[in-house]
């Protein structure tokens, strides 16, 4: 009877010994999966914020852009009517003097 004890003894050592492996290799490969779906989530943020900050910065160029255009549109806009007021000046200018060439 002894040995029978012995053995089931250095069985259940075993069975022990065993399952302690396999918790340990499954806890390294939880730690394992954790860490890499940690590493993915980081990188994931970085991605989207580095996207956010770039529409935040095209928005800004774009606005700025726009502003310039509108500036130009409307130093255009006021350049033709002050070329408007000078050639209807010149025009009743070069009018009077013709007028006064034409009277001598």
């Amino acid at each position: 009877m002894r040995w029978t004890g012995e053995y089931a003894r250095y069985t259940c050592d075993v069975a022990l010994q065993e399952k302690d492996e396999m918790l340990k290799y499954v806890v390294e490969e939880v730690d394992r999966l954790k860490a890499m779906y940690e590493e993915r989530l980081a990188r994931t943020t970085a991605e989207r914020d580095a996207a956010a900050a770039a529409e935040k910065q095209a928005a800004e160029r774009l606005l700025s852009v726009e502003a310039r255009a509108d500036k130009a549109v409307a130093d255009a806009q006021a350049a033709a009517c002050r070329l408007a007021e000078l050639t209807q000046h010149h025009s009743s200018h070069a009018q009077q003097l013709k007028a006064e060439l034409l009277a001598r």
